[in-house]
């Protein structure tokens, strides 16, 4: 498990008050992790599925990964205990960097899956990560397994890393998220 000093008692009293708060104590389980996320997004179905209980270190993962992923793509990173649908289309096309006027949210899916089409014939597809992907409501999972389906002369169009608590495997089965069933996740617990 891997944690941010400052969430552990060792920030304030191993460390000292002058403790690096970005400092990480990577084990194991923490790095095996990193390799897998990798390995997922250069898989085929790019998609990833990091579960596990809450302070387990999911998101101090996803934030290590994070920088590596922008080197290669577009990435957009979500808390989807406050990702609505339209914040979570609208803030998309904002991290991949599309200039987009208010619009309506039909129009604003087509220009998003406009963008991911046009990004995965020129180059990789982009990566959607949703941290506490568990919390997210049943309209804003309609939207990630249409996401999900999108595919540009047979390659995905977005790579998914979705983190949640354990079985959020079964969430996939729960709301007929039948787009991303199909793509097979890969899961790490």
């Amino acid at each position: 498990r891997a944690m941010p000093v400052h969430e552990s008692s060792l920030g304030s009293k191993a460390f000292g008050q002058d403790a690096n708060p970005s400092l990480i104590v990577a084990h194991e389980a923490h790095r095996d992790a990193l390799r897998f996320l990798s390995a997922a997004m250069n898989q085929t179905n790019g998609i990833a599925l990091l579960q596990g209980p809450r302070g387990s270190g999911k998101s101090t993962i996803i934030g290590e990964q994070l920088a590596w992923l922008k080197r290669e793509a577009s990435v957009a990173l979500f808390d989807g205990g406050r990702a609505s649908t339209r914040h979570l289309v609208s803030g998309m096309l904002r991290e991949y960097g599309v200039d987009v006027i208010p619009q309506h949210d039909e129009q604003m899916l087509q220009t998003l899956g406009n963008y991911l089409s046009q990004q995965t014939l020129t180059g990789p597809a982009p990566i959607l990560i949703i941290d506490n992907a568990d919390r997210l409501g049943s309209s804003t999972l309609s939207l990630l397994n249409w996401l999900a389906a999108l595919d540009v002369k047979g390659r995905f169009a977005l790579r998914i890393i979705l983190t949640g608590k354990e079985r959020l495997a079964d969430l996939a089965s729960k709301h007929s998220m039948r787009n991303l069933e199909r793509r097979h996740p890969a899961v790490f617990t």
